[in-house]
């Protein structure tokens, strides 16, 4: 029986571009998440083959991506997918905000 890891990636936009960050976590016997250590350089920013080694010899059950594009450089819409269908989206513009989940809308 094999135990159930996570994969944690985070991404954060700076003024020299987006920096990405790898986190891996095991379960505890109470099902809570440990960190397991990773090597700094090859976390961060981490590259599709580390990824792929990351990932070899498992199963993904659940995939979940949080996304956020802006347009005009001022507007933000957030994306969640949850194995890869959208499952909300939220824009701010001006003086309206524009939820969705599972294609259930509102505008506000």
């Amino acid at each position: 029986l094999k135990s159930e890891q996570r994969l944690l990636i985070t991404a954060l936009s700076t003024a020299e571009g987006v920096i990405r960050e790898a986190n891996l976590f095991k379960l505890n016997s109470d099902q809570l998440p440990v960190p397991v250590e990773l090597e700094t350089t090859l976390a961060t920013n981490p590259t599709p083959e580390f990824l792929k080694n990351l990932l070899k010899d498992t199963t993904i059950t659940y995939d979940e991506l949080k996304e956020t594009i802006y347009f005009n450089s001022e507007t933000p819409l957030v994306i969640e997918w949850v194995n890869g269908e959208p499952k909300d989206f939220q824009m701010v513009g001006d003086q309206k905000t524009l939820s969705c989940q599972y294609l259930h809308c509102s505008c506000q």
